[in-house]
Protein backbone atom coordinates (compact mmCIF):
# COMPACT_ATOMS: atom_id res chain seq x y z
CA UNK A 1 0.00 0.00 0.00
CA UNK A 2 1.87 3.02 -1.27
CA UNK A 3 -0.40 5.54 0.44
CA UNK A 4 -0.01 4.02 3.86
CA UNK A 5 3.74 3.55 3.37
CA UNK A 6 4.19 7.23 2.51
CA UNK A 7 2.02 8.35 5.41
CA UNK A 8 3.73 5.97 7.83
CA UNK A 9 7.17 7.20 6.78
CA UNK A 10 6.09 10.84 6.94
CA UNK A 11 4.63 10.34 10.43
CA UNK A 12 7.88 8.70 11.59
CA UNK A 13 9.74 11.61 10.10
CA UNK A 14 7.58 14.12 11.95
CA UNK A 15 8.51 12.49 15.27
CA UNK A 16 12.20 12.28 14.31
CA UNK A 17 12.69 15.84 13.03
CA UNK A 18 9.75 18.23 13.12
CA UNK A 19 11.57 21.01 11.24
CA UNK A 20 12.44 18.78 8.29
CA UNK A 21 8.87 17.45 8.35
CA UNK A 22 7.48 20.99 8.14
CA UNK A 23 9.88 21.93 5.36
CA UNK A 24 9.09 18.77 3.37
CA UNK A 25 5.32 19.30 3.69
CA UNK A 26 5.56 22.94 2.67
CA UNK A 27 7.99 22.33 -0.19
CA UNK A 28 5.90 19.48 -1.61
CA UNK A 29 2.45 20.85 -0.78
CA UNK A 30 1.45 18.00 1.55
CA UNK A 31 -1.43 19.20 3.71
CA UNK A 32 -2.34 17.82 7.10
CA UNK A 33 -5.34 18.31 9.38
CA UNK A 34 -3.94 21.53 10.87
CA UNK A 35 -2.13 23.14 7.96
CA UNK A 36 -2.80 23.68 4.27
CA UNK A 37 0.80 23.75 3.07
CA UNK A 38 -0.45 23.67 -0.52
CA UNK A 39 -1.80 27.18 -0.09
CA UNK A 40 1.24 28.65 1.69
CA UNK A 41 3.60 30.99 -0.05
CA UNK A 42 7.18 31.20 1.11
CA UNK A 43 6.30 34.36 3.02
CA UNK A 44 3.31 32.65 4.69
CA UNK A 45 5.51 29.74 5.74
CA UNK A 46 8.23 32.00 7.12
CA UNK A 47 5.65 34.09 8.96
CA UNK A 48 3.89 31.11 10.52
CA UNK A 49 7.11 29.40 11.58
CA UNK A 50 9.24 32.48 12.23
CA UNK A 51 10.63 31.07 15.48
CA UNK A 52 12.00 28.08 13.59
CA UNK A 53 12.68 29.16 10.01
CA UNK A 54 14.35 32.09 8.34
CA UNK A 55 15.24 32.84 4.74
CA UNK A 56 18.72 31.50 5.50
CA UNK A 57 17.54 28.13 6.86
CA UNK A 58 15.17 27.63 3.94
CA UNK A 59 18.13 28.06 1.62
CA UNK A 60 20.17 25.64 3.73
CA UNK A 61 17.40 23.03 3.63
CA UNK A 62 17.13 23.50 -0.12
CA UNK A 63 20.86 23.26 -0.81
CA UNK A 64 21.95 20.70 1.76
CA UNK A 65 18.99 18.56 2.70
CA UNK A 66 17.11 18.29 -0.62
CA UNK A 67 18.87 15.64 -2.61
CA UNK A 68 19.93 13.73 0.49
CA UNK A 69 19.03 10.04 0.73
CA UNK A 70 16.54 10.83 3.47
CA UNK A 71 14.73 13.51 1.46
CA UNK A 72 14.87 11.56 -1.80
CA UNK A 73 13.36 8.45 -0.17
CA UNK A 74 10.37 10.36 1.18
CA UNK A 75 10.01 12.30 -2.07
CA UNK A 76 10.05 9.09 -4.13
CA UNK A 77 7.23 7.64 -2.00
CA UNK A 78 5.23 10.81 -2.54
CA UNK A 79 5.81 10.77 -6.30
CA UNK A 80 4.81 7.09 -6.50
CA UNK A 81 1.60 7.88 -4.66
CA UNK A 82 0.84 10.85 -6.90
CA UNK A 83 1.59 8.89 -10.07
CA UNK A 84 -0.77 6.12 -8.99
CA UNK A 85 -3.44 8.73 -8.38
CA UNK A 86 -2.83 10.15 -11.88
CA UNK A 87 -2.95 6.66 -13.39
CA UNK A 88 -6.45 6.19 -11.97
CA UNK A 89 -7.57 9.55 -13.38
CA UNK A 90 -6.24 8.66 -16.82
CA UNK A 91 -7.77 5.20 -16.58
CA UNK A 92 -11.23 6.70 -15.96
CA UNK A 93 -10.96 9.10 -18.92
CA UNK A 94 -9.73 6.37 -21.27
CA UNK A 95 -12.37 3.94 -19.99
CA UNK A 96 -15.14 6.38 -20.87
CA UNK A 97 -13.76 6.80 -24.40
CA UNK A 98 -13.29 3.04 -24.79
CA UNK A 99 -16.92 2.45 -23.83
CA UNK A 100 -17.98 4.64 -26.76
CA UNK A 101 -16.07 2.35 -29.13
CA UNK A 102 -12.93 4.43 -29.75
CA UNK A 103 -10.41 1.83 -31.03
CA UNK A 104 -7.32 3.66 -29.75
CA UNK A 105 -8.96 4.15 -26.37
CA UNK A 106 -9.78 0.43 -26.14
CA UNK A 107 -6.13 -0.46 -26.77
CA UNK A 108 -4.93 2.15 -24.28
CA UNK A 109 -7.53 1.01 -21.76
CA UNK A 110 -6.26 -2.57 -21.92
CA UNK A 111 -2.65 -1.41 -21.48
CA UNK A 112 -3.62 0.75 -18.49
CA UNK A 113 -5.59 -2.10 -16.96
CA UNK A 114 -2.52 -4.33 -17.27
CA UNK A 115 -0.31 -1.64 -15.70
CA UNK A 116 -2.69 -1.14 -12.78
CA UNK A 117 -2.80 -4.89 -12.18
CA UNK A 118 1.02 -5.01 -12.08
CA UNK A 119 1.32 -2.37 -9.37
CA UNK A 120 0.87 -3.01 -5.69
CA UNK A 121 -1.93 -0.50 -5.26
CA UNK A 122 -4.28 -1.39 -2.45
CA UNK A 123 -7.61 -1.81 -4.21
CA UNK A 124 -9.44 -1.60 -0.90
CA UNK A 125 -8.15 1.89 -0.19
CA UNK A 126 -10.26 4.89 -1.04
CA UNK A 127 -9.46 6.03 -4.55
CA UNK A 128 -9.97 9.80 -4.64
CA UNK A 129 -13.17 10.90 -6.29
CA UNK A 130 -12.22 14.57 -6.62
CA UNK A 131 -9.05 16.07 -8.02
CA UNK A 132 -6.55 17.24 -5.41
CA UNK A 133 -8.03 15.17 -2.62
CA UNK A 134 -6.27 12.18 -1.11
CA UNK A 135 -6.92 11.96 2.60
CA UNK A 136 -6.40 9.43 5.35
CA UNK A 137 -8.95 9.32 8.17
CA UNK A 138 -6.21 8.96 10.78
CA UNK A 139 -3.81 11.77 9.91
CA UNK A 140 -5.71 13.73 7.26
CA UNK A 141 -2.68 14.13 4.98
CA UNK A 142 -3.50 15.59 1.61
CA UNK A 143 -0.84 14.82 -0.96
CA UNK A 144 -2.39 16.79 -3.78
CA UNK A 145 -0.42 18.90 -6.21
CA UNK A 146 -1.99 22.33 -6.30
Amino acid sequence: MKSNKFKTELNKFEKKNRNKYLYFCWRNKVNNAQTKFSEMTKEDFLDRYKKTFSELNLNLYKTSWEGSEEYDYLYSLLMQLRSHKDLYKIYNVVRDKALTGDDKAVKTFLMLKEEINKTDIDINSNVPQKDNEVKNEIDNLDISEE
